[in-house]
């Protein structure tokens, strides 16, 4: 199963700061916010002014890695993909992201072919700035960070739609972007098609216990599919796909560690699934495991999106 984290690039949140906090990520575990990062621009098209691009080009340090304990850039390898979102014209990165990446000390920077035509960079600008250019295959299975523009939910409405068995774990982040009436209906497209789906609820998830248990059944979820933790944490291991939604302090596996800070805290054991699909509202420290996806962005938007994704498979 793939190590690679998806990271969403937006301006708020430029490319090379993106691949930094991941990089500061002890094994893939935390996401880190701590580190002394520079800007890179934002996902723009060419010709357009990137207000942060001096900063990039006369700020660049030469660390190898970051100033949180992690991974060495050296270690990992950034992918950027094609938009595929129809009428998309953006890319995730430009080729002066590729030369800050580079200068950063990242392994390798590896761009699919034509991934900046609707951009309007050119796949020689990105192969000057020292991108190796590759097929869509090899991006994807090449690249430990992977920048996208738009959230990959494809990947996810994919694997939700040809799972057998899914777990949901919800907490407050549900409750703030009131997700739960789009959790609800994808529950309800996916047990139709005959998936097993199931909740599991951490004894602290919510604001206050049992929050979620009421959230989720004002959104007509059954009863008897919402579990509590003891009833279900020996059932990841046969669980095709975990979906995390607000509530990643309740399944980080450093609660094992004895000294972290979280030792001894129960937690839900997601890791132990197939795949696991983490979202996350923004770049806060949080959980990201060696099967983690995650999707970055409004719960509730981002459970909509897949609402109609798993719905249309079904069509």
């Amino acid at each position: 199963m793939s190590s690679r984290l998806i990271l969403r690039a937006t301006a708020s949140v430029p490319v090379v700061r993106l691949a930094s906090r991941l990089a500061a990520s002890a094994h893939l575990r935390r996401v880190s916010c701590r580190a002394r990062l520079y800007h890179a621009s934002s996902p723009i098209r060419n010709g357009e002014k990137a207000a942060s691009s001096a900063t990039t080009a006369n700020g660049v340090t030469q660390e190898t890695t970051d100033s949180s304990s992690g991974r060495p850039y050296s270690e990992l390898s950034v992918g950027v993909p094609l938009e595929t979102y129809p009428d998309e014209r953006r890319v995730a990165a430009t080729p002066q992201n590729v030369t800050a990446l580079i200068k950063k000390g990242f392994k390798q920077v590896l761009v699919e072919k034509n991934a900046g035509a609707q951009a309007q960079f050119l796949d020689e600008q990105y192969k000057a700035a020292g991108a190796t250019l590759v097929d869509k295959q090899q991006v994807f299975a090449g690249s430990d960070i992977l920048l996208k523009v738009r959230p990959p939910l494809d990947e996810t409405v994919d694997a939700l739609a040809n799972a057998e068995n899914v777990i949901l774990v919800v907490g407050y982040g549900m409750a703030v972007a009131k997700a739960q009436y789009a959790i609800s209906d994808i529950v309800s497209t996916l047990r139709a098609k005959g998936i097993n789906v199931r909740f599991a609820i951490h004894p602290v998830a919510g604001r206050m216990p049992g929050q979620c248990n009421v959230l989720l059944a004002e959104a007509s979820v059954p009863y008897d599919i919402v579990l509590e933790m003891d009833e279900i944490n020996d059932d990841f291991g046969d669980t095709d796909v975990t979906l995390v939604t607000g509530a990643n302090e309740t399944v980080n596996p450093i609660a094992l560690e004895p000294g972290s800070p979280i030792a001894g805290m129960p937690v839900l054991h997601v890791w132990k699934s197939k795949q696991v699909v983490l979202m996350k509202r923004g770049m806060s420290s949080g959980y990201g495991h060696r099967r983690t996806k995650m999707l970055f962005g409004d719960a509730k938007d981002t459970c909509e999106a897949i609402k109609k994704g798993v719905e249309a498979k079904t069509l």
